[in-house]
């Protein structure tokens, strides 16, 4: 099995480095001496079970033990969601498990165990389809695989647009175009502005505070 993106001549294949190769190498022996199913069972130490997880496919093994989140002891195992998904978008195996569902079931297992994830965890942290920057929310206005390696909604993630200190015009002349609401590039550069100045002071800047940046500007 290989992936079905093209490895650029210049970078050295994953599975050909040493520790790549120890986790092909155990599973192809066993299974030359074993006509069994074969089943690996990885942690996550140096951040490596996923890739490890796909080597040891790669090489024949059967079955990988997943936990949902990587929760398990020390550094974690595989987590679920990566490697159902790693599957599905990178080698077109898809393993018939519901991925749209993913995100609930993280965040299921979050509330039930206790254990939190980081907001930026792959596929299922809450900032993962998250932009704020112009040039990030202009490009995934116009091509959204620019910043978003799969649709939000093949994990059940929802893209979020948020506006602060590194807003641009393109997402509020975007905004004002819904309303069908027009206005000068004068007007368009001081909304954006008063915007990255209340971003600047309070992080995040609402609704109800960008629409009376706008009024206040196109009112004037």
């Amino acid at each position: 099995m290989q992936p079905r993106h093209q490895q650029h001549p210049a970078v050295r294949p994953h599975n050909q480095h040493p520790v790549f190769r120890v986790t092909g190498y155990l599973v192809t022996k066993i299974r030359e001496f074993a006509d069994v199913p074969v089943s690996i069972h990885l942690h996550n130490d140096f951040g490596l079970a996923l890739t490890n997880a796909l080597t040891g496919i790669e090489a024949g093994a059967e079955a990988v033990a997943t936990t949902v989140n990587g929760i398990g002891e020390r550094a974690g195992n595989v987590p679920l969601e990566q490697l159902v998904v790693a599957l599905k978008v990178l080698y077109d195996k898809d393993l018939g498990i519901d991925t749209t569902g993913l995100k609930e079931l993280s965040e299921m297992v979050t509330e039930f165990s206790g254990v939190p994830i980081s907001p930026n965890r792959p596929l299922v942290g809450d900032n993962v389809f998250s932009h704020e920057s112009g040039i990030h929310i202009a490009a995934i206005l116009n091509h959204p695989v620019t910043y978003e390696c799969i649709p939000p909604e093949l994990v059940g993630g929802t893209r979020r647009l948020l506006m602060g200190k590194h807003t641009g015009t393109a997402y509020v002349n975007n905004r004002l175009l819904e309303k069908k609401l027009e206005a000068t590039q004068k007007e368009l550069d001081t909304i954006v502005q008063e915007i990255k100045v209340l971003g600047e002071y309070k992080g995040r800047v609402t609704e109800d505070e960008f629409w009376n940046i706008v009024d206040m500007v196109l009112k004037k």
